[in-house]
């Protein structure tokens, strides 16, 4: 089943690494007022690595308003879908390829066994 658009060019077409679960992005701290929360060293990384690949990446005009993401992980993967959508929506907002994810009004998560194990593929179209 392709749930996936076929017959519309995707305004915004990446490679990237394997977004980091939900549960993997951030710590709880113990600071001088007892708590905090921070970003943890493997989400920093990969933030570091998707950045890379998003700048090589021959890109389109980014997708202002209501838009339609899909985000395909290895069919290997082990964690929950929907825990590494928050990463790859970040990613997708702070370089300027969608203007806030606040506008996705399509989320699509699949596994797909096309995808190499540790990459993902992160799509958006216009609504």
């Amino acid at each position: 089943m392709n749930i996936v658009p076929t017959d519309v060019l995707a305004s915004v077409d990446l490679d990237i690494p394997c977004p980091p679960s939900v549960n993997e992005m951030y710590a709880n701290s113990k600071n001088w007022k007892g708590r905090g929360r921070y970003k943890t060293e493997r989400y920093r990384v990969w933030q570091r690595a998707a950045e890379w690949d998003v700048k090589a990446a021959v890109r389109r005009t980014p997708v202002q308003g209501w838009s339609v993401v899909c985000l395909e992980v290895p069919a290997e993967a082990r964690s929950d879908l929907d825990n590494r959508a928050k990463a790859a929506l970040d990613l997708l907002q702070t370089h300027g390829l969608i203007s806030d994810d606040r506008y996705v009004s399509t989320l699509l998560l699949r596994k797909n066994p096309d995808i190499e194990q540790g990459r993902a593929r992160l799509r958006v179209w216009p609504e």
